[in-house]
């Protein structure tokens, strides 16, 4: 029995000494600002931080959009990819940090101003390519 509970004890032990990784984390950025950002908790087997950027260098005073959280998968580190859609030129591009919070990413102080003049960027934007 006491076998038993030495053994409970280091598994919990273990548990809680484990401490995961804390990424910065935005569903949706565009224009360099994050539309809602956060910070996420890892699970214990996660160690980097990703940052994707999706850009179109042919669309002029546009930085594209950005999504940063916990890399679930690795091997998705470290791509870079040029392409085209319909014509349009774009970047994909993927890193991963593995330190906490190192995916640094910007935040908008006026919300309001930044999604209207955000909502109106993109507008001007996607008409332009279509």
């Amino acid at each position: 029995m006491g076998k038993f509970v030495f053994a409970v004890l280091v598994a919990v032990a273990s548990l809680v000494l484990v401490e995961s990784l804390t990424c910065n984390s935005c569903l949706f950025s565009v224009l360099g600002f994050c539309v809602k950002p956060s910070t996420d908790n890892c699970l214990a087997n996660v160690t980097q931080c990703y940052t994707t950027t999706l850009k179109f260098p042919t669309v002029t005073n546009f930085n594209g959009f950005g999504f940063y959280g916990c890399a679930t998968d690795n091997t998705t580190c470290s791509i870079a990819t040029n392409n085209s859609l319909l014509t349009v030129a774009y970047t994909f591009n993927n890193t991963c940090c593995q330190t906490d919070k190192c995916n640094t990413i910007a935040v908008s102080g006026a919300t309001t101003t930044k999604m209207t003049f955000t909502a109106a960027i993109l507008a001007s934007v996607l008409g332009s390519m279509l």
